[in-house]
C-alpha cells in the first residue's frame, strides 16, 4: 500500500512539472531576426497617391495598396516598382469611392467596401468596368467603420463588421453594451446572420481606453479566414462561414518582451473635443495577420506610452512556425513608417509597402526574410 501511494505521488509530481513546463514554454516567445533583403521604389510618375491603409500581395507579382486620403486602390509590380492599374475616386464611370476595405482574392475583380454609400463595389481591374454593386441593408444602429473595416467574402456571402452608431465608444462599459460584431449578407444585400462578439477582457474592463483596431484577420483565400483579438490571445478560425461556426485554434504567448496585450488605460474617458488621440496612451494593437503553408505572421503596432509629447510607434512580428509548432517573435522593432505594412509572403520573403507622408514623399516596396538570432 506505502508503495502504491509512492507511485501516485511520484507520477501526481512529474505531471505537475510537466504542465509546468507546458505553461512556461506557451507563456515565451523565442526570439527571431527580420533582415531586410531588398527595396524597390514606386516609380509614381504622374499617379500620385498617399495615406496608405493596407497592402495586399496578389500572386507573386502584384502588390495592392489603398489609400484614405487619396481615396482608392493601386496595384503594382512587386518586381520594379512600376503602378500598373489603379481604381480611385470617381475613375470609372465617374463612381466615388472610399475604400474602407478591399478584397482581391478573384483579381482581375477588386471588391471595395464602401462605408459612405454601404455597398460593395466590384471592379474589374485591367478593364476598368464596374461589375456589380451590392447595397448592404446596414441596421440603423449600425455603421462601418471608415478604415481598417473587417471584411470577408467566399461564394455565397459576405462579411462586414458592424460597428455601433449610437454607443460611445469613448466610455467605461462599451464592449460590454456591444453585440455581435459581423455581419453575414447574402448577394442581395440582406442581412442573413451576425456573430462575433467582443472577448471577455475586453467586455470586463472597468477602466477608460482609447478606441482602437480590437482585433485582425487574415485576407487570403488560399487558406480559412482567421481573426485575432491581442486581448484575448487566440487565433480563432472559421471552419464554417455560412453559419459563423468559431474555434480556438492557437494561443499566443503571454510575454512579450514589447508588446502589450493589455489595453493601456486613461486616468478619465477620453474627450476627441478637447483631447487628442496622440496625446493619451494608446493600446498596442494587431496591423493586420497573413500567413502561407509555413507561418502565420502577426504585424503589430506599438505606440510609445512613456512619450505623450509625440507620437512614436513600432511594429514588430509574431510568427508561428507551423513545422516547428513554435511562436517567435522578432527582435528589432522598427518605427512603423519606416518598416511599412506587411502585405504577404513569397516563399521565404516578407514583402511590405512602406509609403508613409511622415518620413518621405517617396515610397518602397521592400522584402526581408526571417533569421535565428545570433548571440
Amino acid at each position: 500500500m506505502k508503495n502504491q501511494i509512492i507511485i501516485y505521488l511520484s507520477i501526481a509530481i512529474l505531471f505537475m512539472i510537466s504542465c509546468k513546463n507546458d505553461q512556461t514554454e506557451n507563456s515565451v516567445f523565442e526570439k527571431i531576426e527580420l533582415e531586410w533583403i531588398d527595396s524597390i521604389s514606386v516609380a509614381e510618375n504622374n499617379d500620385f497617391f498617399n495615406g496608405a491603409s493596407d497592402a495586399q500581395l496578389i500572386g507573386d507579382s502584384l502588390l495592392a495598396v489603398s489609400s484614405f486620403l487619396t481615396p482608392g486602390v493601386w496595384f503594382l509590380d512587386a518586381s520594379n516598382g512600376e503602378i500598373k492599374y489603379r481604381v480611385s475616386d470617381c475613375d470609372i464611370v465617374d463612381i466615388p469611392l472610399y475604400p474602407a476595405g478591399f478584397l482581391i482574392q478573384d483579381f482581375p475583380e477588386l471588391h471595395i467596401l464602401d462605408p459612405k454609400q454601404k455597398s460593395i463595389f466590384v471592379f474589374h481591374v485591367i478593364d476598368q468596368t464596374l461589375v456589380r454593386k451590392f447595397l448592404l441593408s446596414i441596421p440603423e444602429n449600425k455603421m462601418i467603420r471608415t478604415v481598417d473595416s473587417f471584411f470577408w467574402k467566399n461564394e455565397d456571402f459576405f462579411m462586414v463588421e458592424l460597428f455601433p452608431s449610437l454607443l460611445n465608444h469613448n466610455k467605461v462599459g462599451f464592449y460590454k453594451e456591444v453585440d455581435e460584431l459581423i455581419g453575414i449578407f447574402d448577394h442581395n444585400g440582406t442581412l442573413v446572420n451576425r456573430f462575433l462578439f467582443y472577448p471577455k477582457k475586453l467586455k470586463k474592463l472597468d477602466y477608460p481606453i482609447t478606441p482602437y483596431q480590437t482585433f485582425t484577420q487574415t485576407k487570403s483565400n488560399l487558406n480559412s479566414l482567421k481573426i485575432s483579438f491581442p486581448s484575448d490571445r487566440f487565433i480563432l478560425e472559421y471552419n464554417s462561414i455560412n453559419t459563423g461556426k468559431i474555434n480556438e485554434i492557437l494561443e499566443i504567448p503571454s510575454q512579450s518582451d514589447f508588446f502589450e496585450f493589455n489595453p493601456a488605460g486613461l486616468e478619465k474617458e477620453f474627450n476627441p473635443e478637447f483631447q487628442k488621440y496622440w496625446q493619451v496612451p494608446n493600446p498596442h494593437f494587431f496591423k493586420n495577420m497573413v500567413e502561407n503553408e509555413k507561418f502565420l505572421i502577426i504585424q503589430t503596432i506599438m505606440r510609445n506610452n512613456n512619450n505623450l509629447k509625440n507620437y512614436e510607434a513600432k511594429s514588430h512580428l509574431f510568427v508561428y512556425d507551423k513545422n516547428k509548432k513554435k511562436w517567435f517573435e522578432s527582435s528589432n522593432p522598427t518605427n512603423i513608417n519606416r518598416m511599412g505594412y506587411l502585405a504577404g509572403i513569397i516563399n521565404e520573403e516578407l514583402i511590405f509597402f512602406e509609403g508613409s507622408q511622415r518620413i518621405s514623399e517617396e515610397k518602397y516596396i521592400k522584402r526581408a526574410v526571417l533569421r535565428p538570432v545570433v548571440d
